[in-house]
């Protein structure tokens, strides 16, 4: 006799409006749990929804990683969805799933198949189904893959909107092709124009802006997103396709052998001459840009900008003596004003030689000041206790925000299933708010696992050690060396009058570990545990 009492966790996952269409929305999956529960004497205490998330990966999925948290907190007996696609259509991702429910006595029950239980043949069923998904799953990317391509080779273009053009309907015909907007054509000829005057790219972002110009998504232009569009052959007339394989996992790194690149149908904004001049006049400098400086410029990033707060990367200024002795200058500038132009911040500048030099002195002089240490390592661990109570508030807030999400989600579903919604703009306002809804989870996760934390004070043999480890690396290490120390060591550094200001210490948990990585003892390997609950703090100098 089934156990009447038993507590249901309601799983429920929508990707697309294609499977809210055809009966896999949100509300017929609830519908189906609820109905199979009334039956059952079952009651469902929570429920878990991915609306508008793939089954590919649960690490991309935020109320999938909440009620794995869950399971371990034992507030469950049974994951219940309307079927095991819904759970996951990755077979290495189930069994994760499963071992995880299985070693804390919960049951998944998918109400498509109900006698899916706990015993060998049942688990050895969920595992035939899970592998049958991941089948159909990748079975269905490889059509879509197959049908990009072929229209890719018959010249249509296939990525989202780009700077200069837009996606028109051609008439009787179920395919869009792209015709030119002249507002931003302007934009793109202005561009290649400059460039192949000899104009760099942070001048022609900087010209842009100041114009009054922006990019097809409304942000100011930069360094980038010019060089980016210098790169395109959509512009001459041609449609490029599959330049980068495995893009989700591999990004930049996956660069395709054979990308398609073929005579698209649309119109092109400049001519095939002078794109392929500003091409060669790329390839020109890209030679004559590799690593010619020595200096390990230590504080790139570190540095930030006391206007807007971004951080400060290296540059330099070339001179000429009377004896004719050639001099560069190094100094540190605001990222954003290299990259965006006058638009974007100012020109505000610290010698790097000088910045570099205060920063070590100031951080060994520190740490060299035992009474010092401790007076602000106490002052410190006051401050992670307040801020421990501020986290919860912040917690209580991002589960009230992911609650609207959800809303919202549910309620966009609901208006292009009543065609009040085309699919472009639900597609948009999904992706949006998937987005969203995958960050606060990210930030729900690390305030709950920060919350559950002691917080633990280091010794002044920890602080020493710290000291001894400092001044080797920053005497003999490489520059590699040199500034992962300093990222371990330093959250940042402000300016003020183009001088060093204060310098914020991390003296938590990883700098700690990244010291310790060389003992071996039996005592290190204590440290080792106590990392894992060592909480991060900052010194104000």
């Amino acid at each position: 006799m089934e156990n009447k009492n038993k507590r249901v966790a309601l799983y429920a996952r929508v990707s697309t409006a294609m499977q809210a269409e055809h009966g896999y929305s949100i509300e017929a999956q609830k519908e189906a749990v609820e109905k199979e529960c009334e039956q059952k004497g079952w009651k469902i205490v929570d429920e878990y929804i991915d609306a508008g998330i793939s089954g590919k990966k649960i690490t991309n999925r935020p109320e999938m990683q909440r009620m794995l948290e869950d399971i371990r907190k034992n507030k469950f007996d049974v994951i219940m969805a309307l079927s095991l696609s819904r759970i996951s259509r990755d077979s290495m991702d189930y069994q994760e799933i499963s071992h995880i429910a299985k070693d804390n006595g919960v049951s998944i029950y998918c109400t498509d198949s109900p006698n899916c239980g706990d015993d060998i043949q049942k688990e050895l069923m969920n595992n035939i189904k899970a592998s049958l998904n991941q089948y159909e799953r990748e079975r269905i990317v490889q059509n879509v893959k197959l049908g990009l391509r072929q229209r890719a080779q018959k010249g249509l273009h296939n990525g989202g909107r780009v700077l200069g053009y837009r996606a028109k309907t051609v008439a009787l015909q179920d395919k869009k092709k792209l015709v030119i907007v002249e507002s931003e054509a302007i934009i793109i000829k202005k561009i290649f124009s400059l460039f192949c005057e000899g104009k760099g790219l942070g001048y022609i972002a900087n010209f842009l802006n100041q114009a009054g110009y922006r990019t097809v998504r409304d942000n100011t232009f930069s360094y980038c997103s010019i060089r980016e569009i210098l790169d395109n052959p959509i512009y001459k007339g041609y449609i490029r396709y599959g330049r980068y394989e495995n893009w989700s996992e591999k990004r930049r790194k996956g660069k395709s052998k054979n990308p398609i690149l073929v005579k698209g149908l649309h119109e092109p904004i400049v001519s095939e001459e002078l794109w392929d001049k500003a091409a060669l006049l790329r390839s020109k400098r890209s030679d004559n840009t590799a690593r010619v400086y020595d200096s390990d410029n230590i504080l790139s990033s570190i540095l930030k900008c006391p206007l807007c707060g971004a951080p400060m990367v290296i540059s330099r200024s070339r001179y000429k003596l009377k004896s004719g002795k050639k001099c560069v200058v190094r100094y540190y500038t605001c990222s954003r004003y290299k990259n965006k132009g006058k638009v974007a911040c100012k020109p505000i500048t610290v010698k790097a030689d000088i910045a570099e030099k205060t920063v070590i002195e100031k951080i060994s002089a520190f740490l060299s000041q035992k009474d010092i240490v401790k007076m602000v390592l106490a002052k410190a661990k006051k401050k992670l206790e307040e801020k421990s109570s501020g986290k919860r508030d912040e917690l209580n807030g991002i589960k009230g925000r992911l609650e609207v999400i959800l809303n919202k989600k549910a309620k966009i579903l609901d208006l292009y299933l009543a065609d009040v919604m085309d699919k472009e703009l639900l597609d948009k306002r999904l992706e949006e708010l998937t987005a969203e809804e995958t960050e606060l989870g990210k930030r729900r996760s690390t305030i709950e696992a920060e919350i559950g934390l002691p917080v633990i004070e280091p010794t002044m043999e920890y602080v020493e050690k710290v000291l001894n480890n400092f001044e080797d690396v920053m005497s003999k290490a490489a520059r590699e060396q040199k500034m992962l120390l300093l990222r371990l060591l330093i959250k940042k550094i402000t300016v003020k009058d183009k001088k060093v200001d204060k310098i914020y210490l991390n003296l938590g948990g990883q700098l700690k570990k990244h010291i310790n990585e060389a003992d071996v003892s039996d005592k290190a390997a204590e440290d080792d545990k106590e990392n894992d609950e060592f909480q991060d703090f900052i010194l104000e100098l």
